[in-house]
């Protein structure tokens, strides 16, 4: 944000919003020059952070499953699924597809409650209305937070619970 120290008064004034990553650091040096502009977490970030949180549980139980982390997964679990006469699966299609998949490499089903909090997360970004987005948004950070759940989905829910307004906004 040193660039728009030196810009001048005018150009500060007209910025209304900016896209954030997860940075605290960004938004906290963001904060400073321009106060008044609303901050949003990037959607792209959110669903990436996301994703990696999948992507850590898978690797845990392969883990303890195998005592080692395992290759890579070819058929990736944060993919768009196919049928396999090639058109596109639906929604439904592809959400059976990834739980049998999740359920075959993780036998006490923790893999599942994360992508599961995955696609929440995604859907988050579907609602149009503030209010329902906010509504929703806070039953998920708690639904995280509870100690039940794997160590992955807290962790996201921590990170949720920090950047609220940021995507809410």
């Amino acid at each position: 944000m040193v660039g728009a120290a030196r810009r001048g008064c005018n150009w500060r004034f007209s910025v209304s919003h900016a896209t954030l990553d997860l940075s605290g650091r960004y938004r906290s040096v963001f904060a400073k020059p321009l106060p008044w502009a609303t901050q949003i977490a990037g959607p792209f970030h959110v669903v990436k952070h996301a994703n990696s949180k999948l992507d850590d549980c898978r690797r845990r139980a392969q883990n303890e499953l195998f005592d080692h982390r395992g290759g890579k997964d070819p058929r990736s679990l944060q993919s768009e699924a196919s049928t396999h006469d090639g058109r596109r699966a639906s929604r439904r299609e592809r959400t059976r597809e990834a739980a049998r998949l999740l359920r075959a490499g993780d036998r006490r089903t923790r893999s599942p409650g994360t992508w599961y909090a995955k696609e929440a997360v995604r859907e988050l970004y579907a609602l149009d209305d503030e209010q329902l987005a906010a509504q929703w948004f806070d039953e998920l950070v708690r639904d995280m937070n509870d100690p039940s759940e794997p160590i992955e989905i807290r962790s996201l829910g921590r990170t949720l619970k920090r950047w609220r307004d940021q995507m809410i906004a």
